[in-house]
């Protein structure tokens, strides 16, 4: 029998040294597979459109959650005006590439005759999405990147090779509005690790929120700008939690913008979106909504612009919200 101190040099000399290979071995495969699941034909396809429309007034940016679960088709139908959404997979990956995309789209000109930008994105709650974002430099399809973690696990590879996720390998190009075309698409499950609910610290959210809305007002220097709180579904949490760290986010930019930017101030606001009621209304992610998802959202969103309008006020508005919940 080999006495434990010959195994533990065997495992020394040979096992550890061959696992290292072996995963160094499925990084490289993993690199190998990688592709922008229609990405960049998404994007190309928004610019060419949005090029040309003549009069762009009003706009839904952000990330997945706006291109997934907000219509413009529909909230043009319920206001009679004409929106576009202009929202990217991954709100194409960084506040700089996503800023210098919508930059080369819109002309001065068609800049200043934007009346109204909705900007709902995830960024702002995930925690380390942030800065996952500050360090990214690429297109906003994104691209392969080197790293000692996989895209992919290789039992998550295991998972969809043998039961597969329900979803085409491609997201479907974008609707005449921009809106993400259910129709070519089948909705995946969720992955279980996205129940797990983990917020980012409010000051860095905060002070993220600031920044892209400067941003956004460089651009379309005439626009109400509404920061949009989306919809998600976390079965196992109230809505009361997720709305109170809302507030809690909404009361820390205030103090940012007092400080040090009034003129922002007067032109920004806040919609705090309820939760998705069902798990029948989301697709594949927890704050993606399916068709039915994002009739049920946009629907929610256009009664709360609403009454922006008619009060003029976004703490009237707020306190509506805690009302209406």
């Amino acid at each position: 029998m080999p006495s434990t101190a010959s195994a533990k040099r065997y495992t020394g000399k040979y096992a550890i040294p061959f696992l290292a290979l072996g995963y160094l071995a499925y990084l490289a495969y993993d690199f190998s597979l990688w592709n922008d699941e229609g990405k960049q034909a998404i994007a190309d396809r928004q610019q060419q459109q949005v090029q040309q429309i003549n009069d762009v007034q009003h706009l839904i940016l952000g990330g997945s959650n706006a291109f997934y679960s907000l219509s413009a088709q529909q909230l043009s139908h319920l206001s009679q005006q004409h929106w576009y959404n202009l929202a990217l997979m991954h709100e194409g990956y960084s506040d700089r590439a996503y800023k210098d995309y919508i930059d080369n789209i819109f002309a001065p000109e068609k800049r200043s005759q934007v009346k109204t930008i909705i900007w709902s994105s995830i960024s702002p709650f995930r925690s380390g999405l942030i800065a996952k974002r500050n360090t990214y430099s690429g297109p906003v399809a994104g691209h392969a990147a080197l790293s000692i973690k996989p895209q992919r696990s290789i039992l998550r590879r295991l998972q969809l090779r043998l039961f597969g996720n329900g979803r085409a390998e491609n997201y479907p190009l974008p609707s005449q509005d921009g809106d993400f075309d259910f129709e070519q698409f089948t909705c995946g499950t969720i992955p279980t690790t996205e129940f797990i609910f983990s917020r980012e610290r409010v000051d860095i959210a905060a002070a993220n929120i600031v920044s892209v809305m400067k941003g956004f007002a460089e651009l379309f220097p005439n626009a109400e700008l509404y920061v949009v709180f989306p919809s998600e579904y976390y079965p196992d949490i109230g809505y009361d939690k997720i709305y109170q760290h809302n507030q809690r986010i909404i009361a820390k930019t205030q103090d940012i913008l007092t400080q040090d930017e009034v003129v922002l101030k007067t032109k920004l606001h806040f919609i705090s979106q309820p939760s998705y009621p069902d798990a029948q209304l989301v697709c594949d992610s927890l704050h993606h909504g399916n068709a039915q998802g994002r009739t049920w959202r946009t629907l929610d969103l256009y009664q709360q612009l609403q009454y922006f309008t008619n009060k003029g006020n976004q703490n009237d508005s707020r306190n509506h919200m805690a009302q209406s919940r």
